[in-house]
């Protein structure tokens, strides 16, 4: 814990290096800063931008890209931060953290394109990163060597259609990755093309040797496993993007620890309704008690507990975007509306205050460094 507060440290303590006024921020910035969140945003006019900002909604760095990012992370060890640009995007960019600028781009092979999430190992060697193989119709995850530039070594199965979110359980080897089901193909933007045959897995994949471990499917076909979020306890708590009617009553937050059957949250049907059949950014807090998740279609952030499995609370947030969460058992949320929020659980309710309110549209995802 000393070196992993150490690591931490160090990092935050090169963030706080960041130019403000060299990318065009025009506000004051605190020199004691932590600048230790970060995302994609917009601007008004519809540009796209790497960001960092602190806890307390103060911006650092904010670099234009050419294409829109939608969830991001950071290796300390080589004090790089990654954005990963959202499906059908083919570039996924580096910022060196001391210096503040963008170092350099990694360029999707011909026949792939990125789904917008990845994970560093362990070692801090190497880069995991969820692709699809558009020529067969299949997701791989590509991985990629850390170094002073960063290269495609290899890639393996993701074993489904549509790899999305992955991350690491805590054995260090061992990935969990949301295969969505949905086929698509860059000449045809985000379209689906498999709406009759699709079917969503959680799959999980020893990312030394490729194989597959386990691998579990959702109830209906329509049910597009999406985002995830793993507690410490590798509790894997999974959001769901329905494809069907909206007035159909389909689960959309599920648990799964390995070995077991994923278990299905229950939710009141009208609250389930109201949320229009899409959940996006999952986060599980410190404790592995809870899980918030976003409904940005829905405009409201969801509360479940992961103990008793069903609903809690919702809290009403207009396009609600990236969440994470506090050691503290706070979440930090961002919005569409450029709002940073202050999210808590207190007195049996959800509890919500803006920090501070910038003008960009943050985009899907946030991370804590």
């Amino acid at each position: 814990m000393q070196r992993r507060r150490f690591l931490q440290t160090a990092f935050y303590g090169a963030a706080s290096t960041f130019l403000w006024n060299a990318y065009g921020c025009g506000q004051a910035q605190n020199e004691n800063a932590q600048f230790n969140l970060i995302s994609g945003c917009d601007d008004q006019q519809g540009n796209h931008f790497v960001s960092a900002f602190s806890h307390k909604g103060e911006q650092g760095f904010q670099i234009p890209v050419p294409q829109r990012v939608h969830d991001s992370c950071a290796s300390v060890k080589h004090a790089k931060v990654f954005f990963f640009a959202r499906r059908p995007g083919t570039e996924v960019y580096v910022i060196d953290t001391v210096s503040g600028k963008l170092q350099q781009t990694i360029y999707a092979h011909p026949d792939r394109h990125f789904y917008g999430h990845g994970f560093v190992s362990d070692d801090q060697r190497y880069l995991f990163l969820t692709e699809n193989d558009f020529q067969h119709g299949q997701g791989v995850i590509g991985v990629y060597e850390l170094g002073e530039t960063i290269t495609k070594v290899s890639e393996m199965s993701s074993f489904g259609i549509g790899p999305h979110q992955i991350s690491l359980l805590s054995d260090k080897k061992t990935a969990v990755v949301a295969n969505g089901g949905l086929l698509t193909h860059p000449d045809k933007g985000r379209d689906v093309l498999n709406l009759n045959t699709m079917q969503s897995n959680l799959s999980y994949v020893d990312i030394h040797s490729g194989k597959l471990l386990e691998q579990q499917l959702p109830p209906h076909s329509l049910m597009s496993i999406r985002h995830l979020s793993v507690s410490k306890q590798d509790q894997v708590v999974v959001g769901v993007q329905y494809q069907g009617e909206k007035s159909d009553l389909i689960p959309l937050v599920g648990v799964h620890r390995r070995g077991d059957s994923i278990q299905w949250l229950a939710c009141p049907e009208q609250v389930l309704l109201q949320l229009n059949q899409y959940t996006a950014s999952v986060s599980v807090n410190a404790q592995g008690s809870h899980a918030l998740i976003s409904c940005p279609r829905g405009n409201r952030v969801t509360l479940w507990n992961l103990q008793q499995r069903r609903f809690v609370d919702y809290a009403p947030i207009k396009d609600v975007a990236g969440l994470v969460a506090l050691e503290s058992g706070e979440w930090i949320a961002t919005s569409g509306y450029g709002e940073v929020i202050n999210i808590q659980w207190k007195q049996n309710k959800l509890s919500t205050s803006i920090i501070s309110k910038l003008p960009v549209r943050w985009d899907n995802h946030a991370t804590l460094i």
